[in-house]
């Protein structure tokens, strides 16, 4: 009984190691099961776009940005349609858009199927934008 009991405390442990020490993004989650590129494709809307310390999140309210599993990207305003592609880098911990002949590249601080945070400088400011799946 009591090997049983040790058994169950050190599977305990270890487990309570491997979830709480391994996040890749400073705001979670902290295990999910799908991958990161089934968490990444999808339609994303904007809930919050902070351009350097201005609130810019009306200027983003009906764009859409549609992430494809093979990298395609799509950026919808008013009916127009930006193509692009995207990836990760830096070991997926930021994301490359790439569209309109530029790259933006974004630190990306949460990610869950229901929510993408990312940080970046454009030009020299800052921006924070919050995005939720549609």
């Amino acid at each position: 009984m009591k090997k049983v009991f040790n058994f169950t405390l050190i599977i305990a442990f270890v487990l309570a190691i491997a979830f709480t020490g391994c996040k890749k993004y400073d705001n979670g989650p902290s295990f999910s099961l799908m991958s990161k590129k089934a968490r990444v494709a999808g339609t994303w809307k904007f809930k919050s776009v902070i351009y350097d310390g201005t609130d810019e999140t009306e200027g983003w309210v009906g764009v859409e940005w549609k992430f494809s599993k093979d990298g395609d990207f799509k950026s919808i305003e008013d009916g127009f349609v930006d193509l692009g592609t995207w990836d990760f880098a830096s070991d997926k911990e930021e994301i490359d858009l790439t569209y309109g002949g530029d790259t933006y590249r974004s630190t990306i601080k949460r990610l869950t199927n229901k929510e993408m945070w990312l940080e970046g400088n454009y030009d020299g400011d800052i921006y924070t934008m919050k995005l939720t799946a549609k």
